[in-house]
């Protein structure tokens, strides 16, 4: 199964209130896991990393591969 993946969702995003990313691999790693154990073996996400944080590592300790897709910001691309 495959899913699309942001960590937006995530109180710890600093966009919700946080100034420093620093709880954000925690999060994401929350959430890696639970997918992990729902039987996801995929996931899409928009970026490599997010607040410098590398979704790689993160997905490959749980054995989830990872599909890199492309955030369109215009319809002229």
């Amino acid at each position: 199964m495959c899913v699309c993946y942001s960590p937006f969702h995530l109180a710890e995003y600093p966009l919700h209130g946080y100034e420093s990313p620093d709880l954000l691999p925690a999060g994401m790693d929350a959430d890696f896991k639970l997918m992990a154990q729902l039987g996801y073996t995929t996931v899409r996400t928009y970026y490599s990393n997010y607040y410098g944080y590398d979704i790689a590592p993160i997905a490959a300790k749980y054995g989830i591969r990872l599909y890199l897709g492309v955030y369109m910001t215009t319809e002229s691309w």
